[in-house]
């Protein structure tokens, strides 16, 4: 066991251009500064049919199977593989890897006989099967330069994410193509160099994020074109100037969405990517399922001890959550917490993305105020007129500045779920052609920039992705705010009574004729995901014996409060503020795990104490090290 492991991650650096988010931190800070707990799941695998692609049948049991402890003999002292995702390194799975092998670290978390080996194919990342070669050879080089203390075939496999496919492509390499190397008398090796897989929020049958790449590019230029004006309009004048004016928020976004964020996005991008892109050109899921399927020329690939673990994370605010353990600083990187303490999922959002929010409708408020008192430059002798146009329209511009914030905002964490397959517009099909939207009806001097009602309608209720489809509900306080700024304007003031009425029936015609049109159209939604990767695809893997939900929780004893003091207690306890809560009393409240959450947290460590207590099979039981 090497000396040194147990102080190895204080020296951690942080490896932050391999992480998708940074784009946001990027506009954050122009904008103005992938367990066995109470109430789990476990899965077990009844049956699995295949064709080109996988379809599970699954019957869920209860939390907390009997253990195999005592059933069978010792598996004795074995060595531990962990395996990175896309973007990671050896070190992804640091806290983890030392919490197993060395005793006294962690109540409740026994240290095992094992020893920890962490491995890094970022080397070999061309292709996933060059990456699964390459490991394969460094996995048996390691398991056999002790394999007399600890047999190769007790050996097992963990890997999070991008790496179970490496390691689903290091079984079709063993099983299915070389099988030889390892299965023949005369071999030297003897033996593949491990006997079980355990897979952490991998994407088992492929990741929808990779399919929607083009869509991040997309999300990203709309949150620097929505935050960034908004972001300059709190600042200074002369920040304002050189910003608005002098490189002009195309340029920066431009440069923002095409360098940069091509720059920190450039994992998702690589080769071995292509492996898993659903129904992609050289995707090699299917291959892997077919032969790992119950075929019969190879039973020992379907036999082979496997366990699947995926996570899943409350929807509320998804992205946010998600972001916060992407480690693009010290309260972001999982390892860079203690023993499986990556719990507070809620920290980037309360200290970035709440308070731009509350800035931004402050902001908005604040200009809608210096737009009504404009009026009060009238009595200005001479040129009150020409103030009075001057001051309105810079208070417009400010407002448009911050509704375009917020309307980003709003949207955000539901244009993420499109962007990870979680949410997916079904457009039903109709021959007839698209209602068009009633013509605008302000007059061509209304300086109002925003559009009109139809228009937002459009535009806010729905996903960016959606192609067009009409919003099933509008945002109240949007349209408090809305209805408050059009009668601010004289000009709307001043409008006919004819032409408002006739634009408001054009408006309940069109409502009718689109609802008609678009009738059957409906959003189809997958809730479980862990914010990069959906549970369908993390808990399949073909002839695995269990796939395990990672769901944490905790009890929380909540005082009586008042429904207004509700909100800041819950924000500084870290859950969603729920009605019932003001009534007081215990609560279990759902924590989730996100994707790289999941590599050091409570959920992590219950359900790996459960594996090596033998609660997934006896293969895994593992012994502690006063046994």
């Amino acid at each position: 066991m090497k000396s040194n492991k147990k102080s190895y991650l204080q020296k951690k650096s942080k490896d932050m251009n391999k992480k998708v988010f940074l784009q946001f931190v990027f506009l954050t800070v122009l904008s103005g500064s992938f367990a066995q707990v109470p109430g789990g799941g476990v899965v077990v695998f009844e049956e699995i049919s295949v064709s080109n692609k996988v379809e599970v049948k699954i019957a869920e049991l209860e939390c907390g199977l009997e253990s195999s402890a005592g059933q069978q003999k010792s598996n004795g002292y074995r060595n531990l593989f962990f395996i990175h995702g896309l973007g990671g390194t050896a070190k992804a799975w640091g806290q983890v890897s030392v919490a197993c092998e060395i005793p006294g670290l962690v109540p409740n978390f026994p240290a095992r006989k094992c020893e920890s080996h962490l491995l890094d194919y970022n080397e070999y990342d061309i292709n996933i099967l060059l990456a699964a070669k390459e490991t394969s050879a460094e996995i048996r080089d390691r398991a056999f330069a002790n394999k007399n203390t600890r047999p190769p075939e007790k050996n097992i496999l963990i890997a999070h994410s991008q790496g179970g496919i490496v390691c689903r492509a290091i079984m079709h390499l063993d099983f299915v193509q070389n099988p030889g190397l390892w299965q023949s008398p005369n071999s030297d090796l003897g033996h593949k160099g491990y006997g079980g897989l355990v897979t952490v929020a991998s994407s088992l049958q492929g990741a929808w994020i990779l399919n929607n790449r083009p869509l991040i590019h997309k999300m990203a230029d709309d949150a620097c074109n929505a935050l960034v004006p908004a972001g300059v309009a709190t600042t200074k004048p002369i920040m304002r100037w050189l910003v608005v004016d002098v490189m002009g928020t195309d340029g920066i976004c431009g440069f923002v969405s095409g360098d940069i964020l091509k720059l920190f996005f450039s994992n998702y991008y690589k080769p071995i990517t292509e492996s898993y892109v659903i129904n992609g050109e050289k995707s090699k899921i299917d291959t892997f399922n077919k032969y790992a399927d119950h075929h019969p020329n190879y039973p020992e690939f379907c036999n082979m001890p496997k366990v699947a673990f995926y996570a899943v994370e409350p929807q509320e605010n998804i992205m946010w959550r998600t972001a916060n353990w992407l480690g693009f600083n010290a309260d972001t990187d999982p390892n860079l917490k203690g023993y499986f303490e990556a719990n507070d999922d809620w920290k980037f959002y309360n200290d970035y993305i709440e308070p731009m929010y509350v800035d931004f409708r402050a902001g908005y408020k604040e200009w809608l105020k210096k737009y009504n008192n404009a009026d009060w430059y009238w009595f200005i002798p001479g040129f009150g007129g020409a103030v009075v146009a001057g001051e309105k329209n810079k208070a417009i511009k400010q407002m448009q500045a911050f509704q375009k914030g917020i309307d980003w905002l709003d949207k955000a964490n539901e244009d993420w779920k499109v962007i990870i397959g979680a949410k997916e517009y079904v457009q039903n099909p109709n021959p007839k052609p698209q209602p068009p939207i009633p013509p605008m009806y302000y007059p061509k001097t209304n300086p109002d920039p925003r559009p009109t009602p139809p228009v937002y309608c459009l535009r806010k209720g729905v996903s960016i992705f959606s192609g067009g489809a009409p919003c099933l509900q509008v945002n109240p306080n949007y349209d408090k705010e809305y209805a408050e700024y059009l009668i601010a304007l004289k000009e709307w003031e001043s409008y006919p009574q004819k032409l408002k009425e006739a634009y408001k029936a054009a408006l309940e015609e069109y409502y009718i004729a689109y609802a008609e049109w678009n009738k059957g159209s409906y959003w189809k939604l997958k809730p479980e995901n862990d914010g990069i990767v959906l549970a369908e695809s993390a808990m399949n893997l073909p002839c695995a014996q269990y796939s395990i939900k990672i769901c944490p929780e905790k009890t929380v004893t909540i005082p009586a409060m008042s429904p207004s003091l509700l909100p800041q207690w819950c924000k500084l306890n870290n859950i969603l503020p729920m009605p019932e809560y003001s009534k007081g009393g215990t609560f279990t409240v759902k924590t989730g795990s996100s994707h790289m959450q999941v590599r050091n947290d409570e959920g992590i460590k219950e359900h790996l104490f459960n594996l090596f207590e033998g609660d997934y099979g006896w293969f895994f039981k593992t012994d502690k090290w006063n046994e």
